[in-house]
Order: structure tokens, then sequence, then C-alpha cells
């Protein structure tokens, strides 16, 4: 292979972009903002190329499983449902742009060669990303996570009208333990100002796991503490989602 292809490899960083996984945001924001008919800023922390920002946008064929038989402000299927987001952000270290070959190509080489349907999916994203309408259009931010609460707190001032949901998958499970109580306590101070209009939405595996189920986790500040419950289990290409008692 020529030095260019070593190169690439050399700088560039795995990126799935699993679309299904905003399902993990989808959810909780059906549950938090819609029954109060709430619109939200959407704030994708570790987003890559963005793809996930535009989840409501895109049908999904994933079984939402539950042993409760009402779930208040879920609807019945996900098939292309537009939510009332008010801006949508993607905050990368090194973010993909979509409108360069280059980017687009790289996105599809981390994916196996054989796996034809995701490469097909993955397409359909690209075009519809590129040529969606929506009042708000996706944008990237280049930021290194250590300054993404800087970013929250500067950029996405609370509003007594308005909320902010904060996601991230397959992302802080890369954060060491000492850097990951850092952010916590960060975006603790980031959602308190916003009372009970924001919520951390993580779908991540357990800390100190390599592999498989994912947790779907949302935080959110009662009482002034940052609480944490674990919602639902997914996998990373999720077909069904798993919720628990209690949601």
């Amino acid at each position: 292979a020529p030095a260019a292809f070593w190169e690439k490899l050399r700088h560039s960083y795995l990126q799935t972009n699993e679309i299904g996984r905003s399902i993990a945001w989808l959810l909780p924001a059906a549950a938090a903002f819609r029954p109060r008919n709430l619109a939200f800023h959407l704030v994708e922390m570790g987003a890559a190329a963005g793809l996930n920002l535009i989840g409501d946008h895109i049908p999904h064929s994933c079984r939402v499983i539950s042993t409760q038989e009402r779930l208040p402000g879920l609807p019945s299927n996900w098939g292309g449902m537009p939510y009332d987001v008010l801006t949508r952000t993607g905050l990368d270290r090194r973010p993909l742009q979509l409108s360069r070959t280059e980017d687009r190509l790289w996105l599809k080489a981390c994916v196996w060669a054989d796996d034809l349907a995701r490469l097909e999916s993955l397409e359909r994203t690209f075009n519809l990303y590129l040529t969606l309408k929506t009042p708000s259009e996706p944008k990237l931010e280049r930021i290194d996570f250590s300054g993404m609460p800087d970013w929250l707190r500067s950029r996405r001032r609370p509003h007594p009208e308005q909320g902010l949901l904060v996601f991230n998958t397959a992302a802080t499970i890369f954060l060491p333990d000492v850097e990951y109580a850092r952010l916590r306590k960060q975006m603790a101070d980031v959602l308190a100002p916003w009372k009970d209009r924001a919520i951390w939405v993580e779908c991540e595996l357990p800390r100190g796991s390599t592999s498989g189920t994912h947790e779907l986790a949302v935080h959110r500040m009662i009482n002034g503490k940052l609480r944490t419950r674990t919602l639902a289990l997914m996998d990373a290409r999720p077909r069904e989602v798993r919720l628990l008692d209690g949601w």
C-alpha cells in the first residue's frame, strides 16, 4: 500500500456511527419532554460525523420490550417522527464532515466489507443528512471531552421554556476513571441551572467492560445532587431495547 494509506491509519479514529443507537436519546426525550410539550436542545458528546443527531428523522425497526402495560410518553413506533428540537450540535475532538468524500469513505471503511446491509444503511443516512431540510440543522464543533462541559455552560444557557438533552454513546467508556469522575462533577454543574428541564443520557458499556450489553443510563439533578438510573439495556447494534422496571 502507498505511504498515504498507512499515514491515514496512523492519524484516524475508528468511527462506527451506528445510527440505531439514536434510539437511546429518542426514548428519554419522548418520556421527559413530550408530555410537557417542551422543545429542547440536543447535544451529542463524541459525535464523530453527527449521524445520531438526526435519529428522529430515520425509521427505526428497534422493538421496545417492557413488563409494563403502558409506557407514558412513548410512541408505539419510531418511524421517522421528528422531535421538537431547537438545535442539534455534535461535539468531537475530530469531527468528520459528510460533505467531504474522504470522510465518507473513512466511515464506510470502518464497517466490515461483507456487511452490505449496514453499508447500504450508512449510505442512505449520508444522503439524508446532506439533504435534510430542518430548522435545527445539525452542526459540529471541534472540542475535546475535557472542554465539553465548559462549552455547554457558555453556549447552552438555561431558558425557562426550553429543555436540554446531552447524549453520548460508546464514548465515555474510553475515559479513565479519574477523568470520568471529573466529567460527572462538571456535568452536574451544567445541569443544575436547568432544574428539571435537563437530562444527560448515556448509552455505554458498564465501566470496566470491553464487550457485552450496553446500559441506557439517565442522569438528572434531584435535590441538588446528580442522580443516575439505568433505565434500559440494549446491544451495540440495537434491534430491541429492554426497559427495566421503574421506567
